[in-house]
Parts: C-alpha cells; structure tokens; sequence
C-alpha cells in the first residue's frame, strides 16, 4: 500500500501558525501607536493653523481673539483655520484672558483619540505643556471648534 506524501503534517500547520501569531503581537501595538501619533500629528496641525489666523486677526484687528469674543470676529478667525480641525475628535481650550489678548494668548488643543495635549502660543507650539489642561479622550475641559 503506498501513502501520498503530498501535504504538510499537522505539526507544520500548527508551527506555521504560531508563527504568524507572534508576528501578530509584535506588530499590533506598533501599529496602534503609529496611528496613536498621527491623530497627535492632527491636533499639532490645527494648533499651527490657529496660530496662523491668531497672527492674522493680530494684523488685523490688533488684538488676539479669545473664542468667546465678539461672534463677528470669532468668524473672522474661523475663516482662517483649516476646514480639518472642525472634527468632533478634536477639542479645544482657551486659557487666555481678556487682559493679556493684546500680546498673548493661550491655547490647550488634542485629539481624544491620540495621547497628547498641544498648547499654542504666539511663539511656539508645545506637547504636554505645565499647567495644560488634563488629557480627556471624551473631550471633558474643552469644546470643539464651531
């Protein structure tokens, strides 16, 4: 009597297997960390594009605009920002105050799906700043943009 030994044992199916299973885990949280990034990438965009239409409204109008100013002026500076930050995943928090609007202005931006608050000044654009509003993946502390 002759067998065909054409195939792959059980043992090289199940090996096979496991292999790819560990491959698995190693690359998965890889992944979910890269996409963790690209959602801070995001929020980083939209902290730069508010810093653009803050210098914007500060040529024009001689001030910063807090986002609860005057509703005229707020569409002026809502025209300005990228179409991209108006997402529901990503909120906002304006901790200015209306005495320091004139040279500064404060701004706590994140993605609650991501791992990172951004804070906008007029100089620069930071991760995790001190004294930044807490990190909150349902947007608890901050409001999205109109």
């Amino acid at each position: 009597m002759k067998f065909n030994l054409a195939g792959f044992t059980l043992i090289e199916l199940l090996v096979v297997i496991a292999i790819i299973g560990v491959l698995a885990l190693i690359m998965i949280p890889g992944l979910l960390a890269s996409q963790r990034r690209s959602y801070d990438t995001g929020a980083r965009m939209c902290a730069k594009s508010l810093q653009t239409a803050e210098a914007i409204s500060q040529v024009d109008h001689k001030t910063y605009l807090a986002t609860a100013s005057d509703a005229a002026l707020l569409d002026s500076l809502m025209a300005n920002l990228d179409s991209a930050c108006r997402n529901r995943n990503i909120f906002y928090r304006d901790r200015s105050t209306a005495s320091t609007l004139n040279f500064t202005y404060v701004f706590d931006i994140w993605d609650r799906r991501g791992a990172t608050m951004i804070t906008a000044t007029p100089s620069n654009v930071e991760n995790n700043a001190p004294g930044a509003t807490a990190f909150s993946v349902t947007g608890a502390g901050g409001i999205n943009f109109p």
